[in-house]
């Protein structure tokens, strides 16, 4: 059932984004999140099962099971748009359509069964029930789409944010199968989210950038197969073009189904690791300017 509502959802936005123009979008897009809105909550998978990849048996094995994996907080949405319809450029139609969405709260709730072990000495297991959400979730997109005749359809440009509050309602129960590390771990997990979103909007313009490209290059990829956009984020000058292959080689993976061997060639390409320290000495820069902050 839930599916069937996203579905819908998405053909109410296919009949939008075929007959572009304020009026027809600001219909569909008001259509499609009603309906997203009205499914409270989207059950993603009855059973997951994620196995150990081989590639990664040296440091672990193991495997993880969730149950009723569920997004949950549809519910609490609240949202606003106002498609604008911007100058024509020769037989094309442009719009800009700015969308404000929040959350009162929105997470992910699942029952486990856990049995892993990482590098022959930390077991990790147990089976219960863990939620891990957050509060006064806001997210702010600003997409421009335009077509010739309603056809050729492409996103001009697409650029998202997430302000995103702690949440003190996480918890993971029978981690361990022992009461007492759950309810230290469910704690851990509270103490830590905060942190996590002070880190996330200090670095929120970067982050956000870096979303907001590889969604539009998904997105791209779906609409005209082969072609080719690239990824432009200022604190990514000088790894631009190495993200760029990465994403190129993911999409085609993804396309011939051929993902795992992807992963195994992408770990060890020097690429990968340059990206990877990018990121890293981005992390070690923010909390080397905050601990001079808090002294």
């Amino acid at each position: 059932m839930d599916y069937k509502l996203v579905l819908l959802a998405f053909n109410f936005l296919v009949i939008g984004v075929t007959a572009l123009s304020p009026i027809t979008i600001k219909i569909a897009l008001g259509a499609a999140l009603f309906k997203i809105k009205s499914m409270k909550q989207l059950t993603i998978n009855n059973e997951l099962l994620i196995n150990v990849p081989k590639i990664l048996e040296e440091y672990g094995v193991g495997y993880a099971k969730f149950n009723n994996l569920t997004i949950y907080g549809f519910d609490t949405m609240a949202y606003d748009f106002d498609p604008v319809d911007l100058p024509d450029e020769g037989d094309f139609t442009v719009n800009n359509i700015p969308v404000n969405l929040s959350f009162a709260e929105i997470g992910v709730r699942s029952k486990y069964y856990v049995d892993m072990g990482i590098l022959d000495t930390i077991p990790v297991y147990g089976e219960g029930d863990f939620r891990l959400g957050f509060n006064e979730t806001n997210v702010f997109i600003n997409l421009t789409m335009s077509d010739q005749y309603a056809q050729n359809i492409s996103i001009r440009d697409f650029d998202l944010k997430f302000v995103m509050r702690d949440s003190n309602q996480n918890y993971i129960r029978n981690f361990w199968k022992n009461e007492v590390v759950s309810n230290f771990l469910s704690s851990l997990i509270n103490d830590i989210e905060p942190l996590f979103c002070a880190w996330y909007d200090y670095n929120s313009e970067c982050i956000d950038c870096i979303l907001s490209r590889i969604i539009q290059k998904i997105a791209d990829q779906v609409l005209y197969p082969g072609k080719h956009s690239h990824i432009k984020c200022r604190c990514l000058n000088e790894v631009t073009d190495e993200m760029q292959n990465i994403l190129d080689g993911f999409l085609q993976a993804l396309d011939s189904n051929t993902l795992q061997m992807w992963i195994k060639d992408t770990l060890k390409k020097p690429q990968t690791v340059k990206v990877a320290r990018k990121i890293y000495d981005n992390i070690l820069l923010t909390v080397k300017d905050e601990n001079n902050l808090l002294n």
